[in-house]
């Protein structure tokens, strides 16, 4: 049985790293079409989308990272309605006792929304610190050099920055 022979170059390791780092540059970075960047390159368009592909597949892989967000929006809307049935039966109800039983169980859902909103707060940082770690540990892998950071880091960042300025111009 005969083999086929394999049309397109043959890449080896270090020319394919070459090329799909060059794909990504080109492609999520200054935002040319997998045409263009194959004319440019002088490979065929397969090539391209296959790594062009590579890459959507490596960057996808973080999204498999929990998002609560469905969960959380479930949890919080449950709350809500419950808030205004209970808010409704206060309307009706004739009783102080009964008043002060809505009352609290009211200012609980108030508080658990307001807790759960704290918790995001600080799980989103935290997942947007995770995720820009992997992205950032992938690009250089791939011999990309390029950092992404937080808004919260390059704030960081900049406050560093201006304290050695300061430190620089007092002596």
């Amino acid at each position: 049985m005969a083999q086929k022979s394999k049309r397109g170059g043959p890449y080896n390791k270090n020319k394919r790293n070459a090329r799909r780092q060059k794909v990504y540059e080109l492609h999520f970075e200054k935002g040319w079409t997998d045409v263009k960047i194959a004319q440019e390159l002088k490979v065929s368009r397969n090539t391209i989308n296959a790594d062009i592909k590579y890459w959507y597949e490596k960057i996808g892989s973080l999204e498999k990272i929990y998002n609560p967000e469905q969960i959380v929006l479930a949890t919080l809307e449950r709350m809500s309605l419950r808030r205004i049935k209970l808010m409704e039966l206060y309307e009706t109800s004739t009783t102080i006792n009964e008043k002060v039983q809505i009352e609290k169980a009211v200012n609980d859902i108030d508080y658990r929304i307001i807790h759960i909103q704290l918790k995001l707060a600080t799980t989103t940082r935290r997942m947007f610190n995770l995720i820009y770690s992997k992205l950032n540990k992938i690009l250089k892998e791939n011999n990309i050099n390029q950092e992404y950071a937080t808004t919260f880091d390059q704030g960081i960042r900049v406050n560093e920055s201006n304290e050695d300025v300061n430190k620089l111009l007092k002596n």
